[in-house]
């Protein structure tokens, strides 16, 4: 229904290794998942990382596996601090929701800036609003589009199921996209940059949010 683009297929994979592990009762591992997607990728089509959508889509993903839970964590404790706002209602979900925007933002920052010479300034604000409708979205459009397959001629019918979530999802993005100095033009990054950037990411996440060793913990 999407067509093949990277992003299509990376998590296609992805999707079908997940199947296989727990069909076979095996570990399910994201980061090894990820792993087998961009070799079975790159193996059958090697230029493919130069494709714009593979780097966004694996730099995003394993942004999610590897970021969206210290930033979280770190959240959750600032928040604690404020009994009023750790007291509010669906805080938890917001925080989900900006930890795993600010991950996703912070992996593909510098992909971001050097493709299109700029980037986003709401895009942590506009997904707390735009993110809360995409379940909304993806399972109206799923129903519509059964409906059609079904009975045609009741196409128009089953798209007006689909119509207020997109409509609202669109609206958000055409607001925050809108607004003055919703995005910034930065130029002159290279990769050099992107290394650099990338280096400090990791070395954030091997002093915050690394696994802990026996070592760690002081046992034997």
């Amino acid at each position: 229904l999407c067509g093949f683009e990277p992003s299509i297929i990376r998590a296609a994979i992805m999707g079908a290794l997940y199947i296989v592990a727990t069909a076979t009762g095996r570990q399910n591992s994201t980061p090894i998942a990820l792993a087998y997607a961009a070799a079975i990728m790159t193996a059958l089509n090697p230029q493919v990382v130069h494709d714009v959508g593979f780097q966004l889509s694996f730099a995003a993903t394993l942004g999610l596996v590897t970021l969206a839970s210290p930033i979280r964590d770190a959240l959750e404790a600032a928040i604690a601090r404020s009994h009023a706002l750790s007291s509010a209602p669906a805080m938890r979900g917001l925080i989900e929701t900006f930890a795993v925007t600010l991950a996703a933002i912070g992996a593909t920052l510098p992909i971001t800036a050097i493709t299109f010479d700029r980037v986003s300034v709401v895009a942590p604000l506009a997904n707390l609003f735009a993110v809360t409708a995409f379940i909304a979205v993806a399972i109206t459009s799923t129903l519509a589009a059964a409906i059609t397959l079904i009975a045609p001629s009741a196409g128009p019918v089953a798209a007006l199921i689909a119509w207020p979530p997109a409509a609202y999802m669109i609206a958000v993005v055409d607001f925050f996209a809108g607004l003055p100095g919703a995005s910034v033009h930065v130029s002159g990054v290279t990769v050099w940059h992107a290394l650099a950037w990338y280096a400090v990411l990791a070395v954030a996440w091997h002093r915050f949010a690394r696994p802990a060793t026996a070592e760690d913990d002081g046992a034997p």
